[in-house]
C-alpha cells in the first residue's frame, strides 16, 4: 500500500523538547492523536537519517519518523516529500512475529525510544 497523507499530524516534524518522555505514550506528545492502545513511541532524526528529500531548513535534531509501537503492531510515519509537499504519511501497519514485524525490530534498532516500553531486545 502506498504511503497515505496523515491530516491529522502537524505540518513540521516533531522536536525532543515536544515530548514528555515521563508520561504515558498516549500522552507524551500533545499535539499527535495517539490511541491508547500505543505502548512505545520510537523516533529518529534528520541527523540520523540524512534524508535527501527534506527540505534544508528542516534541523538534524527534529524528529522525521515515528514508529508507534502496540501489543500486536507497529505502525510507522515519515516525514517526507509526498504529493508535491513535505507532509507526515503513514504506511500499513506491520504485525508483530511477523517477516513483516521482524523487520521493523531490526530496523528499530537504529531509532531511540522516546517514550513508553517495548518487548524488543535492543543490541547495545
Amino acid at each position: 500500500m502506498p504511503p497515505r497523507p496523515v491530516t491529522e499530524w502537524p505540518d513540521r516534524p516533531v522536536t525532543r523538547s515536544e515530548i514528555q518522555t515521563d508520561l504515558d505514550p498516549i500522552d507524551a506528545i500533545d499535539h499527535l492523536p495517539l490511541d491508547e492502545t500505543v505502548v512505545g513511541i520510537w523516533g529518529v532524526t534528520q541527523g540520523q537519517i540524512q534524508r535527501g528529500s527534506i527540505p534544508e531548513e528542516v534541523s538534524d535534531t527534529a524528529i522525521v519518523d515515528f514508529v508507534l509501537e502496540t501489543p500486536t503492531e507497529y505502525r510507522m510515519y515519515s516525514y517526507v516529500q509526498h504529493d508535491r509537499t513535505t507532509q507526515w504519511v503513514t504506511y500499513e501497519a506491520e504485525e508483530k512475529r511477523t517477516e513483516g514485524g521482524d523487520k521493523f525490530e531490526s530496523i528499530l534498532q537504529e531509532y531511540t525510544l522516546l517514550a513508553g516500553n517495548s518487548d524488543i531486545d535492543r543490541v547495545e
